[in-house]
């Protein structure tokens, strides 16, 4: 058997194009999960130009941020 007839699942699954625009609600956005894993994706994905310009992204969390200090609190880690 040839290793041309393997199918590659991952290429055949993973096809990278834009989204249309939605937003985003995260819950316990000031959270580690939020901080380490949710908000990197995200900017990876923007990065990569698969988030459209009209896609928003909102944050609910218990403490209380302005938009300035949330984003500070992003941008260290």
């Amino acid at each position: 058997m040839s290793g041309k007839s393997r199918v590659d699942w991952q290429e055949l699954l993973c096809v990278e194009q834009p989204a249309q625009p939605c937003v985003f609600v995260i819950f316990g956005a000031s959270g580690d999960l939020a901080r380490k894993k949710l908000f990197p994706a995200l900017f990876a994905l923007h990065r990569r130009g698969l988030l459209q310009p009209g896609t928003r992204i909102m944050g609910c969390a218990r403490h209380e941020y302005d938009d300035e200090s949330f984003r500070a609190r992003l941008a260290s880690a």
